[in-house]
Formats: C-alpha cells, sequence, structure tokens
C-alpha cells in the first residue's frame, strides 16, 4: 500500500487534564529575523517573544488574497482562555468579526458585568496567523470555531514590500494581553486540544 502523504496534514492532538485548566499564554523574550516569502517578495519577520497560546477558539477569519496583508497574514483566530473559556462566562459574550479584530460585545447586562469590562479582555486574544510553511499553513486552514487549541511560534514584526502597487508594508505585535491590540504570531506548529 502507498504511503499516505495526506496524513501528514492531520490534526496533531495534545492531552489537557481539563479545559478549564489550560494554561495562560506564554511568552519568551527573544531577538533574531526570519526571512518569510510571498509571492516572490521577502519580508522581515522580526521575533520578539517565544510565543505559545493555549484557548477555545470563539471565531476565526479566512482573508481573500487581495492585499498585502490579507497574504502575508491569510487567517485571524479569535481565542479566549481561562475563566473566559468556561460556558458560565462566555455565554455572556457575543464575538464579532470586524476587519482585521475580534470585538467582545457584552450582550447581557446585569450586576456582573463589571467583572467583563475589567478582567475578560487579560483574557481574550485576537491573532494574525503568519503560517511558517505550506504544512502549517495547512494546519491553520483546519482551525474551527468550538476547537481547543495550542498555537506555537513567535510574536513579531513584519515589514516588506507592498505586494499589489508601490509602498511599504508592516504590521506590528501586542505584547501584553488586555489591551484590545492584536498578536501577530509567525507559526510552527497547531496541535488540538483533548481532555484525558
Amino acid at each position: 500500500m502507498p504511503p499516505c502523504f495526506i496524513c501528514f496534514f492531520d490534526k496533531k492532538y495534545e492531552e489537557v487534564s481539563s479545559y478549564n485548566s489550560i494554561p495562560s499564554p506564554v511568552q519568551i523574550e527573544t531577538t533574531g529575523n526570519i526571512e518569510h516569502e510571498v509571492e516572490g517578495h521577502k519580508f522581515n519577520v522580526q521575533l520578539l517573544y517565544e510565543y505559545t497560546v493555549y484557548g477555545k477558539v470563539v471565531g476565526t477569519h479566512s482573508y481573500l488574497a487581495t492585499t498585502t496583508h490579507n497574504k502575508v497574514v491569510p487567517k485571524d483566530v479569535g481565542l479566549v482562555w481561562g475563566p473566559m473559556a468556561q460556558e458560565k462566562f462566555n455565554k455572556r459574550l457575543r464575538f464579532v468579526s470586524t476587519g482585521q479584530r475580534y470585538l467582545m460585545t457584552i450582550f447581557k447586562t446585569d450586576d456582573t458585568s463589571w467583572y467583563y469590562n475589567m478582567y475578560a479582555p487579560a483574557y481574550i486574544s485576537n491573532n494574525h496567523l503568519v503560517p511558517s510553511s505550506k504544512e502549517i499553513r495547512k494546519l491553520m486552514n483546519k482551525i474551527k470555531k468550538d476547537d481547543y487549541v495550542k498555537i506555537q511560534g513567535y510574536l513579531c514584526n513584519i515589514r516588506g514590500p507592498e505586494i499589489n502597487g508601490t509602498g511599504y508594508y508592516h504590521t506590528e505585535s501586542s505584547t501584553v494581553r488586555g489591551d484590545y491590540n492584536c498578536e501577530t504570531i509567525y507559526v510552527t506548529d497547531i496541535k488540538w486540544l483533548k481532555e484525558k
């Protein structure tokens, strides 16, 4: 029987004791640069932190390859973790894709609404995913809402020429949770989580 090459792109799994106990993001300061090529154009990826984020997927958005940003960053994934990954908390929230970010909207107002305003942003992130290889791109495409995933790579800034037309493209990553800005991740590995 010939080898099953398509199996190489199957999902990889990592066991966790409970979805409610997955850790907060881990980042370790680093330096360096990677040359990233898209359609023959070379982009400089400035590495800021080694980064691992675990979370429940609350939304995804794949972009049509019509702009430089959408070609460099073909997919966004909105993640929640910690208390926000628990149904009793996130059922009160609505996640909306608006261009290149997921915004949280409180749709149930009660005496706990202050909790969401003050604490929820620390457990929510919108992640611009930059695939480090064709294999990672295929795995990125498999991520869907309500999955539990672990994404590894680097928080980074990216600079390079505009692919369509003239000019200069750049995007920068947030490095602090809760600031409502987006994380740009140069993705080197993706695993799906499953409870033991």
